[in-house]
């Protein structure tokens, strides 16, 4: 698979990546049993360096921050998972910016496969 890098700077953001937000849906079957069912969706993303910040601060909570994803902010829908580049990774924090724009920060914790 060709891995693109995004061409983004924090002036000019270009959504040309592709990650996969990712959600589990529950349902009842026939007899009442809940079934969950893991749900991918594709947006369109642009990955941005994590500034030294960013690492200090997280660092004070024992989170190792790995990659800035930015994606349109009507696309996320309160999800804590996301995959990108073939692994998955955790939202540990999000960041509105202008533009309608979203920050998310993405780190990799144990428990997520």
């Amino acid at each position: 698979m060709l891995k693109r890098k995004s061409i983004s700077n924090k002036e000019s953001i270009s959504l040309d990546l592709v990650c996969y937000l990712l959600s589990t849906t529950v349902s009842d079957d026939n007899i009442g049993n809940q079934l969950k069912t893991p749900m991918e969706r594709l947006v369109y993303c642009a990955e941005l360096p994590v500034n030294s910040s960013e690492f200090y601060n997280a660092g004070q909570s024992g989170i190792k921050p790995e990659h800035l994803l930015v994606i349109d902010l009507e696309e996320y829908d309160g999800e804590t998972t996301i995959k990108y580049e073939d692994k998955t990774y955790s939202i540990y924090r999000t960041y509105p910016r202008g533009g309608g724009l979203l920050e998310l920060y993405c780190n990799r914790k144990a428990g997520v496969v």
